[in-house]
């Protein structure tokens, strides 16, 4: 898993950041999540997806658990990208709902 941070990166670097995560992909599901606060994004354990998933934090911030890392917060701006096949859990440790786009995106 791993953080894109758009708002903090020089626009050249954003645009090769979102292609990389895009091109040549079909965006097979989409859609908004509100993560209250609290809340993680799925009840139960980590789980994994066939497909890449990508989580663009609107507003608030939410806990992401980074591959062969610790922990690291996305704020609103960042893209959150989750590979196939990798364990995850984001949860919101704030006090206020974070609110995220999600794509499902298919490699060919």
């Amino acid at each position: 898993m791993k953080i894109v941070r758009l708002h903090t990166t020089a626009p050249a670097a954003n645009r090769d950041a979102v292609r990389d995560v895009l091109l040549n992909r079909t965006i097979v599901n989409c859609g908004i999540a509100a993560f209250e606060p609290g809340c993680c994004a799925h009840k139960g354990e980590k789980h994994f997806h066939e497909d890449d998933e990508v989580f663009i934090i609107l507003n608030g911030e939410i806990t992401v658990p980074i591959t062969n890392g610790p922990t690291d917060i996305a704020r609103a701006g960042d893209w959150v990208l989750v590979e196939a096949g990798e364990e995850h859990h984001l949860s919101n440790h704030t006090n206020i709902v974070c609110t995220a786009m999600y794509l499902i995106v298919r490699k060919p």
